[in-house]
């Protein structure tokens, strides 16, 4: 078998054996589209109601033979009902799955850093509320759809708290990959 090449400067800092997980040559990044319908209920409540949600957001991930992880920084805006809205223009998650070939089942773990909301005239606003996927993906070259279960709870500042849960569908598209400026191009 041969030896590997790197067209990345030598790594003579690295212990035999070692990754750089995050370099060049094990990183993609794209673009995400993911949106679905959702039920949401009020914290304490039994009763649920019908929304949906749609994010849109850029992701860097990174593949090391069948395992892959990453994170994904998105917009997302959620529609409860005609008088109940929220955005999160900051919502960060962090990615982690495995390749089965074309097929690849994931968790994902995160948060809204920022959401400001109205729930029926009562305006407020949540900092670092949490979610959590996990789904299944289908990748063809530099395309990827998937499908994830999701839950989040809107951590309002003022007011009631909100739990949403339901699935997502997304599409990614990610573009060809371009040799970094910082690698020497002869």
């Amino acid at each position: 078998m041969g030896q590997a090449t790197s067209e990345l400067p030598e790594r003579g800092h690295l212990a035999p054996g070692s990754v750089a997980v995050f370099d060049w040559e094990h990183t993609y990044q794209g673009v995400e589209l993911e949106g679905g319908p959702m039920t949401w209920r009020r914290a304490g409540a039994n009763g649920t109601a019908s929304g949906w949600e749609l994010s849109i957001g850029s992701v860097t991930e990174s593949r090391l033979d069948s395992v892959f992880l990453g994170g994904i920084v998105r917009a997302q805006f959620r529609y409860f009902d005609s008088q109940s809205f929220a955005a999160s223009p900051l919502q960060s998650m962090f990615t982690t799955g495995i390749r089965l070939g074309a097929f690849e089942p994931e968790s994902r773990v995160g948060l809204s850093l920022l959401t400001v909301d109205v729930f029926h005239g009562a305006y407020s606003f949540e900092m670092f509320s949490p979610r959590v996927e996990a789904g299944f993906g289908l990748r063809i070259g530099r395309f990827r759809a998937s499908a994830h279960v999701f839950s989040e709870m809107l951590w309002r500042w003022w007011g009631d708290n909100y739990f949403d849960q339901g699935i997502a569908f997304e599409l990614r598209f990610e573009p060809p990959k371009t040799k970094p400026q910082f690698i020497d191009p002869n």
